[in-house]
């Protein structure tokens, strides 16, 4: 009988334990703060190399007061190569980036897919990056954007992405190429 009550307590210990570690795995599986996936993801770009948590003095980097990014703008800025690494930024974790510009840096031609993801982006700049192929729908989603130009892309073709038309807020729109069908070249405010 001794062996059996043993057995029984070993077995219940052995539950309790298993049952402990499956909570502790919860717990400390939680998903990092907005502050850290945006050190996180600049780091994972190999755009810059310097320290994550000085990120708002890096250059082309602007921040606001909480320490979120919500300035990229490496267009003047040497040194910075992105080509092929513009797909290795993960753009669902700058969730405050209201500007990207990127002009004059080619991007490798990679698609644009997940710029879809920057909600509140206002300020889009990719001209002279060397895109090609049809704009992606998603551009649709960038709901806020006030200025979007892609000129100098001579290969972006195809047709324009009616989601586009859900970009209310869009100004100025420069470089929508007249090889896209159908042609969308106008302005309407400087």
């Amino acid at each position: 009988m001794a062996s059996s009550s043993t057995f029984s307590i070993i077995l219940g210990i052995l539950q309790a334990t298993i049952f402990l570690i499956s909570i502790s795995r919860t717990v400390t599986k939680v998903d990092p703060s907005p502050l850290a996936s945006e050190a996180i993801a600049t780091v994972e770009s190999g755009w810059w190399s310097n320290n994550a948590t000085e990120r708002c003095q890096w250059p082309g980097i602007s921040c606001n007061t909480t320490g979120s990014i919500t300035k990229i703008n490496i267009s003047d800025v040497p040194n910075i190569e992105v080509g092929d690494r513009f797909g290795k930024l993960n753009f669902t974790s700058f969730p405050n980036l209201v500007l990207l510009d990127l002009s004059d840096r080619p991007l490798g031609g990679k698609n644009l897919h997940q710029i879809g993801d920057l909600f509140a982006l206002k300020y889009l700049n990719l001209s002279y990056c060397g895109l090609f192929g049809e704009l992606p729908p998603s551009l649709g989603n960038l709901t806020q954007l006030e200025y979007l130009d892609i000129s100098y892309n001579d290969n972006i073709n195809g047709s324009i992405p009616p989601q586009l038309g859900n970009l209310v807020n869009l100004v100025l729109r420069v470089g929508l190429q007249c090889n896209m069908k159908p042609v969308a070249c106008s302005h309407r405010g400087q």
